[in-house]
Protein backbone atom coordinates (compact mmCIF):
# COMPACT_ATOMS: atom_id res chain seq x y z
CA UNK A 1 0.00 0.00 0.00
CA UNK A 2 2.82 2.43 0.86
CA UNK A 3 4.54 1.59 -2.43
CA UNK A 4 1.35 2.40 -4.38
CA UNK A 5 1.05 5.78 -2.61
CA UNK A 6 4.68 6.58 -3.46
CA UNK A 7 4.15 5.65 -7.11
CA UNK A 8 1.00 7.80 -7.33
CA UNK A 9 2.83 10.68 -5.67
CA UNK A 10 5.79 10.37 -8.08
CA UNK A 11 3.40 10.27 -11.06
CA UNK A 12 1.71 13.40 -9.73
CA UNK A 13 5.10 15.17 -9.45
CA UNK A 14 6.05 14.06 -12.97
CA UNK A 15 2.79 15.42 -14.40
CA UNK A 16 3.23 18.65 -12.46
CA UNK A 17 6.77 19.01 -13.83
CA UNK A 18 5.56 18.45 -17.40
CA UNK A 19 2.81 21.06 -16.98
CA UNK A 20 5.31 23.57 -15.55
CA UNK A 21 7.73 22.98 -18.43
CA UNK A 22 4.91 23.40 -20.94
CA UNK A 23 3.79 26.70 -19.37
CA UNK A 24 7.38 27.94 -19.20
CA UNK A 25 7.90 27.09 -22.87
CA UNK A 26 4.71 28.96 -23.83
CA UNK A 27 5.78 32.08 -21.88
CA UNK A 28 9.25 31.95 -23.40
CA UNK A 29 7.73 31.58 -26.86
CA UNK A 30 5.52 34.66 -26.31
CA UNK A 31 8.50 36.77 -25.22
CA UNK A 32 10.46 35.57 -28.27
CA UNK A 33 7.54 36.46 -30.57
CA UNK A 34 7.33 39.96 -29.08
CA UNK A 35 11.09 40.43 -29.48
CA UNK A 36 10.96 39.12 -33.07
CA UNK A 37 8.10 41.52 -33.81
CA UNK A 38 10.19 44.42 -32.47
CA UNK A 39 13.18 43.30 -34.54
CA UNK A 40 11.19 43.12 -37.76
CA UNK A 41 9.65 46.52 -37.08
CA UNK A 42 13.05 48.10 -36.50
CA UNK A 43 14.42 46.52 -39.67
CA UNK A 44 11.44 47.61 -41.77
CA UNK A 45 10.97 51.10 -40.32
CA UNK A 46 14.51 52.26 -39.62
CA UNK A 47 14.03 55.48 -41.61
CA UNK A 48 10.96 56.39 -39.55
CA UNK A 49 12.86 55.62 -36.34
CA UNK A 50 15.72 57.88 -37.47
CA UNK A 51 13.26 60.69 -38.27
CA UNK A 52 11.54 60.32 -34.89
CA UNK A 53 14.90 60.37 -33.07
CA UNK A 54 15.79 63.55 -34.98
CA UNK A 55 12.59 65.16 -33.69
CA UNK A 56 13.84 64.36 -30.18
CA UNK A 57 17.18 66.04 -30.94
CA UNK A 58 19.13 62.79 -31.31
CA UNK A 59 21.46 62.46 -34.30
CA UNK A 60 20.96 59.02 -35.87
CA UNK A 61 21.73 57.41 -39.21
CA UNK A 62 21.94 54.03 -40.89
CA UNK A 63 25.47 52.88 -41.66
CA UNK A 64 26.61 50.82 -44.65
CA UNK A 65 26.08 47.57 -42.70
CA UNK A 66 22.45 48.36 -41.96
CA UNK A 67 23.06 49.26 -38.31
CA UNK A 68 21.22 52.12 -36.65
CA UNK A 69 23.91 54.50 -35.38
CA UNK A 70 23.48 57.27 -32.82
CA UNK A 71 26.34 59.74 -32.72
CA UNK A 72 26.88 61.59 -29.47
CA UNK A 73 29.88 63.88 -29.00
CA UNK A 74 32.92 61.55 -29.28
CA UNK A 75 30.78 58.44 -28.76
CA UNK A 76 29.18 56.22 -31.40
CA UNK A 77 26.37 53.86 -30.37
CA UNK A 78 25.54 51.06 -32.82
CA UNK A 79 22.22 49.22 -32.64
CA UNK A 80 21.20 46.10 -34.51
CA UNK A 81 17.95 44.17 -34.34
CA UNK A 82 18.93 42.73 -30.95
CA UNK A 83 19.49 46.14 -29.36
CA UNK A 84 22.75 47.89 -28.47
CA UNK A 85 25.59 46.10 -30.20
CA UNK A 86 28.69 48.26 -29.92
CA UNK A 87 29.85 51.54 -28.40
CA UNK A 88 32.89 53.28 -29.83
CA UNK A 89 34.52 55.56 -27.26
CA UNK A 90 37.85 57.42 -27.15
CA UNK A 91 40.56 55.03 -28.39
CA UNK A 92 38.58 51.81 -27.91
CA UNK A 93 35.16 50.24 -27.58
CA UNK A 94 32.59 48.77 -25.24
CA UNK A 95 30.65 45.68 -26.34
CA UNK A 96 27.72 45.12 -23.97
CA UNK A 97 25.70 41.98 -23.21
CA UNK A 98 22.14 42.34 -21.95
CA UNK A 99 20.08 40.04 -19.79
CA UNK A 100 16.51 38.98 -20.60
CA UNK A 101 15.20 42.28 -19.16
CA UNK A 102 17.33 44.31 -21.57
CA UNK A 103 19.68 45.50 -18.82
CA UNK A 104 23.38 45.48 -19.60
CA UNK A 105 25.14 43.27 -17.07
CA UNK A 106 28.46 42.37 -18.75
CA UNK A 107 30.71 44.41 -21.01
CA UNK A 108 33.85 43.76 -22.98
CA UNK A 109 36.18 46.76 -22.89
CA UNK A 110 38.73 46.69 -25.67
CA UNK A 111 41.27 48.57 -27.72
CA UNK A 112 43.29 47.93 -30.86
CA UNK A 113 46.95 47.71 -29.95
CA UNK A 114 49.05 47.77 -33.10
CA UNK A 115 48.24 44.50 -34.83
CA UNK A 116 46.70 42.95 -31.73
CA UNK A 117 43.64 43.67 -29.63
CA UNK A 118 43.55 43.99 -25.87
CA UNK A 119 40.28 43.38 -24.09
CA UNK A 120 38.87 42.43 -20.73
CA UNK A 121 35.41 41.29 -19.67
CA UNK A 122 33.78 43.15 -16.77
CA UNK A 123 30.62 42.73 -14.76
CA UNK A 124 28.73 46.04 -14.49
CA UNK A 125 28.55 45.41 -10.75
CA UNK A 126 32.35 45.21 -10.46
CA UNK A 127 34.22 47.30 -13.02
CA UNK A 128 37.49 47.05 -11.09
CA UNK A 129 38.13 43.36 -11.74
CA UNK A 130 38.29 42.40 -15.40
CA UNK A 131 38.75 38.88 -16.71
CA UNK A 132 40.85 37.83 -19.68
CA UNK A 133 38.97 37.11 -22.85
CA UNK A 134 41.77 35.04 -24.41
CA UNK A 135 44.58 33.09 -22.77
CA UNK A 136 47.29 34.98 -24.66
CA UNK A 137 46.23 38.40 -23.43
CA UNK A 138 48.55 40.64 -21.45
CA UNK A 139 48.47 40.43 -17.64
CA UNK A 140 45.13 41.62 -16.27
CA UNK A 141 46.53 44.40 -14.06
CA UNK A 142 48.45 46.06 -16.91
CA UNK A 143 45.60 45.65 -19.36
CA UNK A 144 43.07 47.02 -16.87
CA UNK A 145 45.19 50.11 -16.17
CA UNK A 146 45.73 50.78 -19.86
CA UNK A 147 42.08 50.34 -20.81
CA UNK A 148 40.85 52.53 -17.95
CA UNK A 149 43.39 55.23 -18.87
CA UNK A 150 43.02 55.26 -22.67
CA UNK A 151 39.46 54.04 -23.29
CA UNK A 152 37.15 54.80 -20.37
CA UNK A 153 37.18 55.07 -16.59
CA UNK A 154 34.64 53.21 -14.47
CA UNK A 155 32.46 56.32 -14.21
CA UNK A 156 32.61 56.93 -17.98
CA UNK A 157 31.65 53.29 -18.61
CA UNK A 158 28.63 53.54 -16.29
CA UNK A 159 27.54 56.82 -17.88
CA UNK A 160 27.89 55.56 -21.46
CA UNK A 161 26.18 52.24 -20.74
CA UNK A 162 23.29 54.01 -18.98
CA UNK A 163 22.90 56.31 -21.98
CA UNK A 164 22.95 53.31 -24.34
CA UNK A 165 20.15 51.66 -22.35
CA UNK A 166 18.17 54.92 -22.50
CA UNK A 167 18.62 55.14 -26.28
CA UNK A 168 17.57 51.51 -26.64
CA UNK A 169 14.38 52.16 -24.63
CA UNK A 170 13.60 55.21 -26.78
CA UNK A 171 14.10 53.18 -29.96
CA UNK A 172 11.82 50.39 -28.70
CA UNK A 173 9.17 52.94 -27.70
CA UNK A 174 9.33 54.57 -31.14
CA UNK A 175 9.06 51.19 -32.87
CA UNK A 176 6.01 50.32 -30.76
CA UNK A 177 4.26 53.61 -31.59
CA UNK A 178 5.01 53.24 -35.31
CA UNK A 179 3.30 49.81 -35.57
Amino acid sequence: MKLAKKIVFLLFLAILLIVCLFISNKLSSNVHQQQTSYLQSLREKKVLVIDELAKQGITAEEDDRGKLVIIDPNIRYEFDEDGIEYISINKGWIKPQSNYKGEIYIITLGQFSGIDTIQLIYSMKNLDNGKKKFLGDLPIKETNQRLKKEVASNEEIREVVKKAETYEKKIKKIVETIK
